[in-house]
């Protein structure tokens, strides 16, 4: 799911976070850690945890979760479903993507035809053989038309879809993208340097209001016991993936808390076809699938 502070939104599993902000520094930067760095910054880009919890600050989706884990609109106003193979979307007005490109529905038609079209090769493949067309009625309404029924769309929607400024992609590209976003959402790109940290600003034009937290620095701590210590210390607010035989250590009345929401998230394994490799041979993956003893995961996992 999603949690909002101050506009800060990140999907919580299991969270850890300080009371006292920014005891070390300024009060208007929020530091978070994170076992690893994030992968890509383009919306589209791998579905690694990490990553999104920066993208999602970034691009805004036509839709979202609320806490109650409820599909509620974001970018889109209102949507419907018109026949069992049509979705008509109504589409926020006033909306500014960070280097000033306007959001219509052009922008929702380009996202999704770029999203849908195996030729990009993006890692997010849900739309593609699923999107016959995107059809423009107005400038703020669209009509996204399926090959087949689709009942998950608005599910998928509240996760996968940031919207990306289009023009700014043309110019710059894919490859630009991923390391120098550009979306609509609460935050805007600052700087990444890898494996080290990676800063956002408040957007002081997003649509729904200045955010209240200004800056928000993500930090990749891989070592869990290190990352507890960060939050000790108070060089990080907030750490993510605590282990369960550190948990008390970061529990403390007046100092921290973990907190534990309910989720839709799914765990997984996947197989990246992308790459030349073993797994490419769809007989190998077979062979992997044949070996795994399902009955015995579900009986006692």
């Amino acid at each position: 799911m999603k949690k909002r502070m101050g506009f800060l939104t990140i999907p919580i599993f299991l969270l850890c976070f300080g009371l006292a902000f920014g005891a070390a520094r300024d009060r208007d930067t929020l530091v978070i850690a994170q076992g690893v760095d994030a992968t890509s910054l383009d919306s589209m880009g791998y579905v690694d945890a990490p990553s999104f919890n920066v993208r999602l600050n970034i691009y805004d989706t036509l839709l979202q979760r609320d806490a109650d884990l409820k599909i509620e609109p974001l970018l889109a106003e209102s949507y419907k479903l018109i026949d069992d193979l049509t979705w008509e979307f109504k589409l926020r007005k006033g909306v500014k993507f960070h280097n000033g490109e306007d959001f219509n529905a052009g922008v929702v038609k380009f996202n999704l035809e770029r999203l849908a079209d195996p030729k990009n090769k993006l890692p997010q493949t849900f739309l593609i053989g699923v999107l016959d067309r995107v059809d423009i009625i107005d400038d703020f309404t669209v009509r996204i038309i399926t090959r087949k029924p689709f009942p998950t769309l608005d599910a998928r929607f509240c996760l996968f879809g940031g919207m990306i400024a289009p023009k700014y992609l043309q110019e710059k590209g894919p490859e630009y993208l991923a390391t120098h976003p550009v979306g609509t959402g609460p935050y805007k790109f600052v700087k990444w340097v890898k494996d080290d940290e990676l800063v956002l600003e408040a957007f002081d034009k997003y649509w729904c209001g200045i955010p209240k937290i200004k800056r928000v620095v993500f930090k990749p701590i891989p070592e869990a016991t290190t990352r507890v210590a960060s939050l000790q210390t108070r060089e990080a607010d907030i750490i993510v993936n605590v282990p369960p035989h550190l948990m008390k250590l970061v529990d403390w009345k007046g100092r921290s808390f973990v907190s534990r929401v309910p989720s839709v998230r799914v765990i997984y394994m996947g197989f990246d076809t992308l790459k030349p490799g073993p797994v490419a041979d769809k007989y190998v993956r077979q062979a992997i699938a044949h070996a795994v003893n399902m009955d015995a995961i579900i009986k006692e996992v």
